[in-house]
């Protein structure tokens, strides 16, 4: 296993905090990150934030044929992450893409599984 305690982010990489940093520790940074830790803990909603990162703008109906999930559970687990901000949405006609809209977000999942959609 790869130790990542002396790991500094690349510098040009601005949605990184360093850790060590009063700014990553402060109060408010903490219950930031808690959020967003807490909508990706949910099996569901991290399947939807995986599988909308890697389609880009998608359907409820085509997030639930490519999930598996069914769209009542899709649609729920939506309406949670647009609360918190973590997609937004586009109306194209009688249609609404869902897309991701939290940098910090789409940068976890990108760090996890790279640019493989198979990935575990």
């Amino acid at each position: 296993m790869r130790d990542v305690s002396d790991h500094d982010p690349a510098p040009e990489d601005e949605s990184v905090v360093d850790p060590r940093s009063s700014s990553a520790t402060s109060t408010t940074s903490i219950e930031a990150w808690a959020k967003v830790f807490d909508l990706m803990s949910d099996p569901t909603r991290l399947r939807l934030l995986l599988r909308i990162h890697f389609a880009g703008p998608i359907r409820v109906s085509d997030l639930a044929d490519q999930t598996g999930i069914r769209e009542g559970t899709v649609s729920q687990a939506l309406r949670v992450l647009r609360a918190a901000e973590a997609v937004s949405t586009e109306r194209d006609g009688r249609s609404i893409y869902y897309s991701l809209a939290d940098p910090v977000i789409h940068d976890l999942l990108h760090r996890l599984v790279g640019d493989d959609p198979h990935a575990r």
